[in-house]
């Protein structure tokens, strides 16, 4: 499988980061979403039930956190995991986005991941993309 254009894996000692570029609020989003699951090994579930997103925050590094960490949550605490990842609407304070997936089957996550953090993280706008570097606890 081909790797998507919109993020990069940034490997580090007790922790894991990604950098995220898209060329909008959704395409960013989106693009962080897909990182994390590269992160989780990029499972292949069946893309049997649909979970929908809908988050609210203060400024988009907290939106960008609690989506992450609304990803991370599934996986940890209901083992379910997203196959297919859809950004129906973005804003800095506002996320909508769909999930489709399945359960996770035993023994196929590469790594657990407790949280997104917000270390160091600040979303730049860098030409004609927004950028951020986040760095996950793992």
């Amino acid at each position: 499988m081909a790797k998507p254009v919109g993020f990069k894996v940034l490997p580090h000692t007790a922790e894991i980061g990604l950098e995220i570029w898209g060329k909008d609020m959704e395409e960013f989003f989106q693009n962080a979403g897909l990182g994390l699951l590269e992160i989780y090994g990029n499972i292949s579930v069946p893309p049997r039930e649909r979970k929908a997103a809908l988050l609210r925050s203060g400024d988009p590094e907290a939106l960008l956190v609690s989506w992450l960490n609304e990803i991370v949550y599934l996986v940890s605490a209901q083992r379910w995991i997203p196959s297919q990842i859809t950004v129906v609407a973005a804003t800095p304070q506002t996320l909508k986005a769909e999930l489709s997936g399945g359960k996770i089957p035993p023994g196929r996550l590469a790594r657990e991941v407790k949280a997104a953090t917000y270390h160091g993280l600040k979303i730049e706008r860098e030409g004609n993309r927004l950028k951020a570097r986040i760095i996950f606890d793992v």
